[in-house]
């Protein structure tokens, strides 16, 4: 993002003149572990001073962060702010692929609300129901041990659900509905088609494709979040056929597929970094 220069003395009132001045002492004083981390670690760069950028519903910004923005406890952030209200529901999105994404709601008295960070580039939401009418404000930065910069995306969707899995008898409903499992499957000779899909927990089902009283495959996905970030997913199978198995995070959009080669026996499937999709 491209920013206008400051005085040194001006540079915390320009920075954040649309704030309160509990939001300020807030925003760039109460951080993580994570952030405290960096200041310890990290030279503090000369900084130039941005205004708060605005954001409305419905609207994604592409943005970067720089050695040039301001800092707050020694690593680089962007703010953007929106008018919300009372019982409004609203998710931010983040997304980069330059650095392991940071995102953080302010409500309008500067107090943090609700955050959402990755261990690894990619894509972080947070969605909230506002107690409050007024000015919230996102702060955007990088999860990393070390100050990082690169290009994002963040995106600010208010007033609908999140979207959640429809099931029917090829779409295979996990993970509380958040995630959805569709398979082929091609035994040759023609023999091929749509994997059926049954639910059998919240998290669990299995798939059949020649009968249902034949059970092919079986899947889960697991929220691994509170390890490692990540949504899980395991699959074993009972089959050698061609499988094309593919797990969608409806809240995202990001899939994930896996082939089981033809006259092979099906390897389990234990990928623990899947999804970088929390929460």
């Amino acid at each position: 993002m491209r920013r206008s220069p400051c005085f040194p003395a001006l540079c915390l009132c320009l920075s954040l003149a649309a704030l309160p001045a509990v939001a300020v002492a807030q925003a760039l004083q109460v951080r993580s572990p994570k952030i405290n981390a960096i200041a310890a670690s990290a030279p503090r760069p000369q900084t130039t001073c941005p205004t708060v950028t605005p954001i409305s519903c419905g609207q994604t910004i592409d943005g970067s962060l720089d050695p040039s923005d301001c800092m707050a406890g020694g690593t680089a952030v962007d703010y953007y702010q929106f008018n919300g209200t009372n019982n409004e529901s609203v998710t931010a999105t983040l997304t980069s692929s330059a650095f392991p994404p940071f995102l953080e709601l302010l409500d309008p008295n500067g107090a943090v609300k609700t955050s959402g960070s990755a261990a690894a580039p990619g894509t972080v939401q947070v969605p909230l129901t506002l107690d409050s009418t007024g000015a919230w404000t996102l702060a955007v930065t990088n999860n990393a041990t070390t100050p990082q910069f690169g290009p994002y995306t963040v995106n600010l969707t208010c007033g609908s659900a999140a979207p959640t899995c429809k099931p029917n008898d090829t779409t295979l409903c996990v993970g509380n509905g958040r995630f959805s499992v569709r398979a082929t499957f091609d035994a040759g000779g023609g023999n091929a088609g749509q994997a059926h899909a049954v639910p059998l927990t919240s998290d669990t089902g299995y798939l059949w494709f020649f009968s249902d009283s034949n059970v092919e495959a079986v899947v889960k996905v697991l929220d691994g979040c509170p390890l490692n970030s990540r949504f899980w997913v395991f699959a074993g199978g009972l089959t050698n056929v061609n499988v094309v198995m593919t797990v969608t995070d409806i809240k995202t959009g990001i899939a994930r597929t896996y082939t089981n080669p033809p006259r092979t026996k099906f390897q389990p499937i234990q990928d623990t970094s899947a999804f970088a999709t929390c929460p």
